[in-house]
């Protein structure tokens, strides 16, 4: 089972726990992935769909940094950023979510179940369900229990 990221961490995610050279971890991120999606519990959410903007950031296993005759030559050899967005939009397409932490949960279960991958954050947004907002949303962090 995946599990919400422990608290005792330090410092920015980024350099804690995404891209870390002696942890052996590489960051693949896709930011802001930018879609129309049925979403949200009110009734004008389920009758038109809206903008959500996506955004993930993976932790994946570096090879290279151990043997550099493992640096990825092919795409195969990588987690490509492309198909997770294809991931993501396979997710909304035709269908109705209630939940932005829902998404989220799905997206982070899906990202997690690829190779390499240790750790995935997840961030939903809204940006035009309040007004005065610029978005809201919710951000997760789940990583791969072994």
């Amino acid at each position: 089972m995946n599990k919400p990221l422990p608290s005792k961490l330090t410092g920015s995610p980024e350099t804690n726990v995404f891209a870390n050279a002696t942890g052996g971890l590489m960051h693949v991120f896709v930011h802001d992935y930018t879609l129309m999606a049925s979403i949200g519990i009110h009734p004008h959410e389920k009758m038109t769909q809206q903008t959500i903007l996506i955004s993930v950031d993976l932790s994946v296993e570096d090879k290279a940094i151990s043997s550099p005759s493992d640096m990825p030559q092919h795409i195969s050899d990588v987690v490509c950023y492309e198909n997770i967005t294809h991931l993501i939009s396979d997710l909304v397409l035709d269908r109705h979510i209630d939940l932005v932490e829902q998404l989220a949960e799905e997206i982070a279960q899906h990202c997690l179940e690829l190779p390499r991958v240790t750790l995935a954050r997840v961030q939903v947004a809204k940006p035009d369900a309040i007004e005065s907002a610029r978005s809201v949303g919710v951000t997760i962090e789940r990583f791969k229990s072994f």
